[in-house]
């Protein structure tokens, strides 16, 4: 409903759709002083909706645009009000 409307095409869910990406970005720590990659627990992907999305940059931002009104096909202008409405004075 939301990824093909919007041509997000590298966009995904889930912890095995990630690991089936071999161009993606892993989270690094710091330690000894460097920065090392570290696997993405599966745990994270339990927590919906804050986690569980996997999408590039471009398909981030078609997300985004829709959620200004830039498809109103797929997010519709009620949606739109609701989410560039102020919550605070």
């Amino acid at each position: 409903r939301i990824f093909r409307p919007l041509k997000m095409d590298h966009a995904s869910v889930g912890y095995d759709r990630f690991l089936a990406t071999p161009n993606r970005a892993e989270p690094h720590v710091k330690r000894g002083g460097r920065w090392t990659t570290v696997a993405v627990q599966p745990n994270y992907y339990s927590v919906a909706p804050a986690a569980g999305v996997n999408a590039s940059v471009l398909d981030m931002a078609k997300w985004l645009m829709a959620q200004l009104g830039a498809n109103p096909a797929v997010v519709q202008p009620e949606v739109v009000e609701t989410l560039i409405a102020p919550r605070v004075r």
